[in-house]
């Protein structure tokens, strides 16, 4: 496999894509919160890792880095508050549906941007090194983010490190009264779509 951070944070995109593509086909209630509280899931912890790990990646080397982060950081926050109101709602109902349907039509236009300019714009920073570094972050960062939205905490180095730690402890409890779906169903699902 590949210890390019950028197919990584792709291969990212394309499950939590996948993972919103069965939510919306389901009809079983049960299903969709199940799959649901793994989009949640995925896609707070992905959010993370580009904030703490590529950002700051982005800000430092890709020219006007300052004015990508800052938009990017904008559409995050923007995903963030419809990922906690769409936590709060009973999946299934026509609230939540909106809700994720307004959700996944602005983070499609955030991936898209990503994968079409930023992402090659931070490749050509890349060499086999920091590829390696990056790589190995994110994939720490992954492992370790909170597993929820925070939308009133801080998104920008240091304080996002520090805040991310002590969500990820009271998420990781939270959690432990939520159902997820197993390995078998996740692994189902990649072979579907």
């Amino acid at each position: 496999m590949s210890r390019n951070p950028i197919e990584l944070l792709k291969r990212g995109h394309r499950s939590i894509q996948q993972l919103y593509a069965h939510i919306n086909s389901t009809h079983v209630a049960n299903e969709k919160q199940k799959f649901f509280n793994q989009f949640r899931k995925e896609l707070s912890q992905h959010s993370v890792a580009e904030e703490v790990v590529m950002y700051p990646w982005i800000k430092n080397s890709v020219t006007a880095g300052d004015k990508i982060v800052h938009h990017s950081l904008d559409e995050h926050q923007l995903v963030k508050e419809l990922l906690d109101k769409a936590d709060g709602l009973q999946a299934g109902t026509k609230e939540f549906n909106d809700t994720l349907k307004n959700l996944m039509n602005n983070l499609s236009e955030h991936i898209k941007e990503e994968e079409n300019v930023v992402f090659p714009r931070v490749e050509k920073t890349l060499n086999e090194a920091n590829m390696n570094t990056l790589y190995d972050s994110l994939d720490a960062v992954l492992r370790m983010a909170p597993t929820r939205p925070h939308p009133n905490a801080p998104n920008q180095p240091p304080l996002n490190v520090v805040a991310g730690m002590g969500a990820r402890a009271l998420d990781s409890v939270a959690d432990m009264t939520r159902e997820f779906p197993t390995k078998e169903e996740l692994s189902n699902l990649e072979k579907k779509l």
